[in-house]
This record gives structure tokens, sequence and C-alpha cells, in this order.
């Protein structure tokens, strides 16, 4: 009897040991290899972003994460890891750890998002052609941008001496120091996604002639005789022509080069 029951123990103990009765459990695999089709996403603020969505291996997914938190506008699907959205606010260039996980492990990816802002757009200015004196300060010119933020103003040509465009908000101003200019200029306001450009016409021309003076006012001549030439003093700016109303005694002229009255009064 003793026998018996000794065997009867041994048999237990045997079934135990081999994991008798199917009692035995087994645990999920984890998700492994986790990748998005690019490393490096760039997209445009207010852009829509084409849906980015990963391969992954191994065991099922039951939650996804991502470190820092995704720019604004971004998200990331708990269903199959799918980044998508439209991105509100630019200048976001950050790594993102994006992990898949379950209760047995993970599996993590990195992507770079960089996120630009809108290219500048409909650039105008207050006219189109703008006519300034030698010497004399301009009306500041300030034009608008439809869209976008400007990082960078530009010129060609170069402007004429004495005026510049601000890298502020691309306002042309100063006061321009040399006459002769009449050109088209091609203003460029840019970013790092675009640019958009404006025509503007500059004509410099020199100051008007002022403060006309003749040494006498009342010239007396007598015919056949040559005048004591009458040569004028003028204060400003160059004189392109003289010319004279009525015209004067005949034999007497006026000089082109320098206004100067002379001759004989026949």
């Amino acid at each position: 009897m003793l026998r018996q029951s000794f065997c009867i123990l041994l048999g237990l103990l045997l079934l135990s040991g081999c994991g008798g009765g199917g009692g035995g459990s087994s645990s999920a695999a984890a998700p492994c290899d986790l990748i998005y089709s690019i490393v490096f996403l760039t997209v445009e603020e207010g852009e829509l972003l084409m849906p980015l969505t990963p391969t992954v291996d191994c065991g099922a997914v039951s939650d996804w994460s991502v470190t820092p938190i995704l720019p604004g506008g971004l998200t990331i699907s708990q269903v199959d890891g799918t980044i998508s959205g439209t991105p509100t606010t630019a200048g976001t260039d950050d790594d993102y750890l994006i992990t898949a996980s379950n209760s047995t492990g993970s599996t993590d990816f990195t992507l770079r998002i960089l996120i630009n802002p809108n290219a500048p757009c409909a650039l105008t200015y207050p006219s189109s052609f703008v006519i300034a004196e030698q010497g004399t300060a301009i009306n500041p010119q300030t034009p608008t941008v439809n869209c976008g933020y400007v990082a960078q103003w530009s010129v060609l040509p170069a402007l004429p001496a004495g005026l510049i465009i601000s890298q502020v908000d691309g306002t042309i101003s100063g006061t321009p120091t040399t006459a002769g200019t009449d050109d088209d200029y091609i203003v460029t306001a840019s970013n790092v996604t675009g640019m958009t450009s404006f025509s503007i016409r500059i004509q410099v021309n020199p100051p008007a002639p002022c403060n006309l003076v003749y040494p006498l006012p009342f010239v007396v001549a007598e015919q056949g005789t040559a005048i004591t030439p009458q040569t004028p003093m003028v204060s400003c700016g160059d004189v392109a022509q003289w010319s004279v109303l009525p015209a004067l005694p005949a034999g007497l002229i006026i000089s082109q080069v320098d206004g100067t009255i002379s001759g004989y009064r026949r």
C-alpha cells in the first residue's frame, strides 16, 4: 500500500514538472523595425501634409507616442502611426522620436521635421515710376506684401547713389546725389521658400536752376558798336538751355554755354 502511494505521488510530481494539463502561457511579441518612408520631412506652413504612414514588423502596436510633441497642426494616428495635418506655425526644425509599443516592448524611429514659412507674394510699391531730384530727399516708398514673411530685400541693379532699401520693410528712401539716372530696378522680397518681385523705374533729374542774375538790368547799346558782354550768374542747378523772349535785337546773341549776351547792335 505504501509503495502504491509513493508511485502515485511521483507521477503527479512528474506531470507538474512537465507542465501537464496545458497550464503554460507565452508573452506577445514586441513591435520591431519601425520605419517611415523618409527621415527628413519638409513642409510649408498652412500646407496640407501628405499623410506619412510607417511600417512596423513583429508584434501588434497598442500605443503610438512622439517626443517632443509634434508641431502645431500635426497629429499621429493611434491606429497605424500615420502623421498628418496642416502645420500652423513656421520655424520648426527638430528631431522627433516616434515610438510604437505594446506591453512587451517597443521600437523607435527618429523623424526630423522642418516647417518653412509661406513664400512672400504680390509685392507692390505705391508707384511704379519715381521722379527724384538730385539733392532732394524722395518721398519714402513703402511696399506691401500679401503673404508670407520677408527674410531679405534685394534690388538689381543697385539703387542710384544716395538711395537705400530697408531690410526691415523694403522701404526705398534717401537723397539722390547724382543726376542722370533713368532706369528700371527689380526689387525682390524673399525667404527660404520663395520670392516675389516688383519693377520700379527711378529717374533722378538735376535740380532746377535758380536766382538767375545779369550784371545789369538795363543795357544801352550803340548801333554798330559791340556791347560789353553780359555774363549771368545762376545759384543752383545745371542749365541745359538758354532762351530769350522776345528775340534779342538784331546782331545780339545769347550763348548756350553760359547765357552770356554779346554782339553788335545793327
